[in-house]
């Protein structure tokens, strides 16, 4: 597609039949857009159909050629073309989602994207630039022809097999020539359309579960879609039960954050850390009316002790999301039981907010 009313159809040589220059030659399968010019440009051996209304922007569409033949006498009959009409993406369309920076020692890193949007993209027209190379980018260019449809995941990797083999349940694996140097500890990565900063991600080894025993082949996900790149607080290991990553296919952390009608609100009540990926973590959400808010969380048992305090001066926007692994300063798991968590919220001016949400912790420990 060259635009919402031309489409051009790259020949390797010329038609000569008479029929491949009308309009009654091409339709569009369950469309009631029509052609209305057909032209062949002879020296790029191309043929660009224009149409009286806009083509879907966000469907594949199916285009018949009744006939087209050559000057030997060959004649090929109602061929079938689909068009994938690829869009331009804007900023947060396509964002990081998934992450392995640190593989197991014959492993290979892997980055997965998501397409947030209803659009089709060119993964061919994106680039990967990280804080190690600032004036380098890194074309995500592969041996086929990479298209990210609306709502899916894409894992890129240099060796599909490698990572299949490393995570057998690797779904939608797309092998590139090369990829963005990573480090094993720590780092930015970044992902743009040309000169548009599509989306960024800063990540380091200690967004890991702490009660790992060794990060080698543990992926780091995204919690939310909506979430910043750049929050340590979106960003959890990959689920045990999963092999610890994900890669083409829904985060194993993946949690759909819920918008509270009060400012604070938890996503579950219930926490159960033990790295399986199903609740894994205490989810804060809140939604401030005015900005400058500074929030202090503290956890009591129901004796009303003070047993960690998991948010400490947090300096929150205007809305978004805290998260909690079930684990004291010392990296020890709290024991099951009820708890109550304590928001204390102030600003500048001097006024406080103050809200007591009670919460279980399960799971086997």
């Amino acid at each position: 597609m060259i635009n919402s009313k031309e489409i051009h159809l790259q020949l390797s040589e010329l038609p000569t039949n008479t029929e491949a220059f009308k309009v009654e030659n091409y339709k569009l399968f369950h469309s009631t857009t029509h052609p209305l010019l057909v032209n062949i440009d002879e020296l790029t051996t191309t043929i660009s159909i224009h149409f009286e209304d806009p083509l879907p922007s966000t469907t594949i569409f199916t285009l018949n050629i009744g006939l087209l033949g050559d000057c030997t006498g060959n004649m090929n009959q109602d061929i079938i073309v689909k068009i994938i009409p690829i869009q331009k993406p804007k900023k947060d369309d396509i964002i990081i989602n998934e992450i392995l920076f640190n593989p197991y020692p014959e492993g290979i890193d892997f980055v997965e994207l998501y397409n947030t949007s209803d659009y089709f993209f060119q993964l061919h027209d994106l680039t990967f630039k990280t804080s190690q190379s600032n004036t380098t980018s890194y074309s995500i260019q592969s041996n086929k022809n990479g298209i990210i449809y609306p709502h899916q995941f894409i894992a890129l990797t240099i060796d599909t097999n490698q990572t299949k083999f490393d995570y057998p349940n690797s779904k939608e694996l797309i092998q590139i020539l090369k990829m963005p140097p990573m480090n094993n500890t720590s780092g930015d990565l970044s992902l743009y359309q040309s000169d548009l900063l599509l989306d960024s991600v800063s990540y380091h080894e200690d967004q890991h579960f702490q009660l790992l025993s060794d990060y080698d082949g543990v992926s780091l996900e995204r919690i939310t879609f909506e979430g910043n790149g750049y929050d340590p607080n979106n960003w959890h290991s990959a689920s045990s039960v999963e092999g610890y990553a994900t890669p083409g296919y829904q985060n194993s952390q993946y949690t759909n954050t819920l918008k509270t009608r009060d400012q604070f609100g938890l996503n579950s009540s219930i926490i159960s850390p033990d790295g399986d990926g199903f609740e894994d973590f205490l989810i804060l959400n809140y939604d401030m009316n005015e900005l400058g808010y500074v929030l202090n969380g503290y956890i009591y048992n129901l004796a009303g002790f003070q047993v960690h305090h998991p948010f400490n001066n947090v300096l929150l926007s205007s809305d978004g999301n805290l998260k909690w692994d079930g684990l004291d300063s010392n990296g020890v798991k709290l024991p099951i039981g009820n708890y109550i968590l304590l928001i204390e919220a102030f600003n500048e001016t001097g006024e406080i907010i103050k809200k007591k949400i009670a919460f279980g912790i399960t799971g086997i420990f």
